[in-house]
């Protein structure tokens, strides 16, 4: 019974220690923004069969940040398949960081160059309509491998407390690889097998934390 009103005893000695020593401690300034890292999501990916997540890394105090774009591309119906993945990666030059010690920026203009890598295998068959029953009748294929490079002008625009638009236009040269039927491929300047110098705009919407 001693032992047990001891080891009582010692319990509220050590819970109200470790409450004293957590209110004695100096609040850390919370970061700015701008400092913080986040994550964002292409809402436009979406007409193109394409989920796009984004991961903004900050780096030297908000001056610069590496972002990492992975992707999936995913479509299948009765006769036509399109799947694959895409990844990219960028590294920003924020222009107007001066003005960041003296206040927490709405609108940051960045400069940055980038890279593009897709793999995307199409399918498309035709088919007999025999009553309700659908026949495939032949089936073509294509693979497209993609690798792109260049540079991008964009702002990202601060809005509510943690969220953020990320507006951008810029362009490179992409190069592809395609095999298979000429039938599925998509060489045009906004097709997966592209070879050419190639623009490219964009949005995307995110949040920091």
């Amino acid at each position: 019974m001693r032992t047990l009103k001891i080891l009582v005893i010692a319990l509220f000695a050590f819970l109200s220690l470790s409450t004293f020593a957590q209110n004695s401690e100096i609040p850390s300034t919370p970061k700015p923004s701008y400092e913080k890292d986040a994550l964002q999501i292409a809402p436009f990916g979406f007409f193109r069969h394409t989920l796009q997540v984004g991961y903004i890394k900050r780096l030297k105090g908000g001056k610069q940040s590496l972002v990492v774009t992975p992707s999936i591309v995913l479509k299948k119906n009765d006769n036509e398949s399109t799947t694959g993945i895409k990844a990219g990666l960028q590294y920003r030059f924020y222009l107007n960081y001066n003005k960041f010690s003296n206040e927490d920026k709405n609108v940051r203009g960045y400069a940055a160059p980038y890279y593009r890598f897709s793999s995307i295998k199409k399918t498309d068959s035709d088919v007999d309509f025999f009553g309700e029953t659908i026949l495939p009748i032949g089936e073509r294929e294509g693979t497209m491998v993609s690798n792109e490079a260049g540079l991008l002008m964009g702002f990202e625009i601060k809005f509510f407390e943690r969220m953020h638009l990320d507006l951008f236009a810029g362009g490179g040269a992409r190069f592809s690889n395609n095999e298979g039927d000429n039938w599925v491929i998509d060489d045009s300047i906004i097709g997966y097998g592209y070879t050419g110098i190639k623009p490219t705009i964009g949005l995307n919407v995110g949040f920091s934390f």
